[in-house]
Parts: C-alpha cells; sequence; structure tokens
C-alpha cells in the first residue's frame, strides 16, 4: 500500500500563476520616419490559445517623447477578426525617440519609432593600405589563421605558391 501511495505522489503536475490571458505585439510601419510624419501603428491580439482575439478594446498613449507635439489617436479601438487595431501617430516636431503604448484588455505593449534621425552612410570597408611588397594578401593569411583557431575540418584547400 504504500509503494502504490509513493508511486502517486511522483507524478508530474504544472500550473502557471497568473493563468495567461494571451498576448500584444505592437508594431510601428515605419521605424525611422520624418519629423511631422504620420505613422501607423498596430496592435495584435491573441488570446491564451494564440488565436487573434476579435473584439478586445484597446487605447494608446504617447509614453515618451522628446518634445511635446507628438500626438497619438487614443481610441479607444476594437480588433477585427484577425486580431489587429491601428492607429495614427504623429512624430511631431522634436527629433528622438517616441515610445507608443497599447493597452488592450489586460495586456499592454510599447513600441519606439526614431522621428527625424538621419539616415546612416552606408557601410565600407576600412582603408588598410596595400601589404605587403611581396602582395601577400594578408586577408586571406588572416581567415586562414582563424580556420586554425577554430578548428575547420572537412575544407579542401588548394596551395598554390606565386613568385612576384
Amino acid at each position: 500500500m504504500g509503494a502504490v501511495l509513493a508511486l502517486g505522489l511522483l507524478g508530474q503536475a504544472w500550473a502557471q500563476y497568473p493563468p495567461p490571458v494571451g498576448s500584444l505585439a505592437l508594431a510601428a510601419r515605419d521605424t525611422t520616419p520624418d519629423l511631422g510624419e504620420e505613422v501607423a501603428i498596430t496592435a495584435s491580439v491573441l488570446d491564451e490559445n494564440g488565436e487573434a482575439a476579435a473584439g478586445v478594446e484597446c487605447t494608446f498613449t504617447i509614453a515618451e517623447q522628446p518634445g511635446d507635439d507628438a500626438g497619438v489617436d487614443p481610441g479607444p479601438f476594437t480588433t477585427d477578426a484577425d486580431g489587429n487595431v491601428s492607429t495614427t501617430l504623429n512624430t511631431g516636431s522634436a527629433e528622438g525617440a517616441i515610445t507608443v503604448e497599447a493597452t488592450c484588455g489586460e495586456l499592454s505593449a510599447l513600441v519606439s519609432v526614431v522621428a527625424g534621425a538621419a539616415a546612416a552612410p552606408p557601410a565600407s570597408l576600412p582603408e588598410t593600405g596595400s601589404g605587403a611588397q611581396d602582395s601577400t594578401n594578408w586577408a586571406f593569411w588572416a581567415l586562414i589563421a582563424a580556420g586554425a583557431v577554430v578548428g575547420v575540418s572537412g575544407l579542401a584547400i588548394a596551395w598554390r605558391l606565386a613568385k612576384a
């Protein structure tokens, strides 16, 4: 009897507290808009089973901004059959990060955009000079050395020595 009781006590059980209420994802159509631009902000709501949650009331607010004239249409709005709802953010006149918060039922989420951010210049390789006078390709040797460090195997390498 004691062995049967012990086996019964060794079973596994799990619970999540508080129980899941779903999830909310918030996205901006453009994360680097110009000053004074309107940007669509979309909330996607899923229920506790991961299914689209239709009919959920959502509101939107500016949680943080660099100036004082960015604005968002607060709603309330109701999610559609796909669990989505959108509003419009106006970025205002101050350059910097603007954070929008959505509250849908018991869920909340944040998304940030950087208004007036100048586009970064294209990436380029640094100027490293012309290499050694014997035309040795130092980048090639660096790759070979790196391969030796990480232990490349199963790769056939053909060597050819050339005189300059």
